[in-house]
Formats: C-alpha cells, sequence, structure tokens
C-alpha cells in the first residue's frame, strides 16, 4: 500500500479562487488599495503571492484594464475594449466568430453593462477568502455610487493618467469607425486637468 501524497496545496497551504464581481471599482480607492499594497508590508493582500486578472474601474467605461501581481510587485495595465462598447458586427471577422464570441460570454453578460466586470485569479499562502473578498468589495462602488450611473460615475476622481484615454480614444475610432472625441471621454479628461 502506497502512502498517501499530501498535494503542495495542502501541505504549504495554497489556495487559489477567482474573485468575480459584476460591478466597477471606484478609481480614487482602487488607487488607495494600490498604495497601500505598496506601502505597508502588513497588507492583508501581500499573502496573495500571485493575481492577474481583468478589472472594471468606473471611470472606464469603454476598456478593461489588467491587473497584474507576483510577489510584493503589481502592475495595472489598458487591456481590451469590452464586448459591449462595441458594435456587435465587430465582435468578429465572420458571423460564426461572432456566433462564438456571443456563446463565451452568455455566462458573463449582466445588463446593462455587458461584460464588464472584476475576474480576478488570486493564489496565495494562507489566505483567508471571506476576508480577502470583503477587502475587494470595499474597493467597488457602494449601491448608491453603482444606482448613480454613469452620470455619478464621471464626477469621481481619476488618479490614473490621461495617456490612458488617448489611446484607448484611437483604438476606440479604429474599431467602432467612430471619429472625434466621445462626449464622455471629454468629460473625464476635463477632470483630469
Amino acid at each position: 500500500m502506497k502512502p498517501r501524497h499530501n498535494p503542495e496545496t495542502e501541505e504549504y497551504g495554497i489556495k487559489s479562487w477567482v474573485y468575480r464581481r459584476a460591478k466597477p471599482f471606484h478609481p480614487q480607492r482602487f488607487y488607495y488599495f494600490l498604495t497601500s499594497l505598496r506601502d505597508d508590508e502588513n497588507h492583508l493582500f501581500r499573502k496573495c503571492v500571485r493575481a492577474k486578472g481583468t478589472i472594471w474601474l468606473a471611470t472606464r467605461y469603454l476598456n478593461s484594464l489588467v491587473f497584474q501581481k507576483s510577489g510584493a510587485l503589481f502592475d495595472v495595465q489598458p487591456l481590451n475594449l469590452w464586448y459591449a462598447s462595441l458594435p456587435k458586427s465587430k465582435w468578429g471577422e465572420t458571423d460564426d466568430e461572432i456566433e462564438d464570441v456571443c456563446e463565451s460570454l452568455k455566462d458573463c453578460w449582466t445588463l446593462p453593462y455587458g461584460d464588464r466586470r472584476q475576474e480576478i485569479v488570486l493564489i496565495g499562502m494562507d489566505m483567508d477568502q471571506v476576508e480577502m473578498e470583503n477587502m475587494l468589495d470595499k474597493i467597488m462602488l457602494t449601491d448608491k455610487e453603482f444606482n448613480g450611473g454613469l452620470d455619478q460615475w464621471k464626477k469621481f476622481t481619476d488618479p490614473f493618467t490621461e495617456e490612458y484615454y488617448v489611446d484607448l480614444e484611437k483604438q476606440h475610432a479604429e474599431t467602432t469607425g467612430k471619429s472625434g472625441k466621445n462626449k464622455w471621454l471629454n468629460c473625464l479628461a476635463e477632470k483630469l486637468n
């Protein structure tokens, strides 16, 4: 009889799960979260040794961002346009490709915001999933902020640089064929100046 092998996940207390929410992070609270992660050696999120996923900031209505964390290092970068921000005809080159995209979005599509969501894989040692999720939930918009909708979200302070908006606007114009500044992006750019 073979001795029972303890998987490394049990032996070292490694745990992983996917954090999913269909509500955006508040940009200022997300920024403070990143700052405290950098500055606080006892930060709860330090137990997370690896994280990677798509995030939705309330002020970034057109595009997703990718959040990555490895050890003490982390990065946030613009990723792709949300499918919900594009005409369905731009979801693929052929009808079959468009249908495949529709099928892949079924489980994550929520009205009225489409595929916008938080989806972050978290891997760490001795992490308390409930405590970690509660911490991330506090970064999201409150129910009152969320119910204020886009008009309210446009007023939030966004500490991230304007270069995101410039690149995003070019990508959106190229993809949708719509030229000229988007009024929503104009409003956000004004807030940054």
